[in-house]
């Protein structure tokens, strides 16, 4: 049970942190482009944009570390990190 317990509370504590630090990136963030002179329209649609693409390129990630487990995914995150400037769309 302990260890169990032990579990739980990392994971509490690395999702407050995730959630933390997406929370202070979306307000400077939104501070930024307002202090460079972008419309509240064009922030509002950089925004939406960015965290639907998150968001859609999140389930296949998923779905690839449930395939293939954790370390096989993680390992092809650094081969793709190694070709960054290479588009991943092909």
């Amino acid at each position: 049970m302990n260890r169990i317990q032990r579990i739980k509370n990392t994971y509490y504590a690395i999702n407050i942190l995730y959630n933390m630090g997406i929370m202070v990136f979306g307000g400077t963030l939104y501070l930024y482009m307002k202090s460079i002179h972008y419309s509240y329209a064009d922030i509002n649609l950089f925004l939406s944009i960015f965290w639907i693409v998150g968001f859609i390129t999140e389930i296949p990630s998923g779905v690839i570390a449930d395939t293939f487990g954790r370390k096989k995914n993680a390992d092809q995150q650094l081969r793709d990190q190694e070709h960054w400037p290479v588009p991943i769309i092909f």
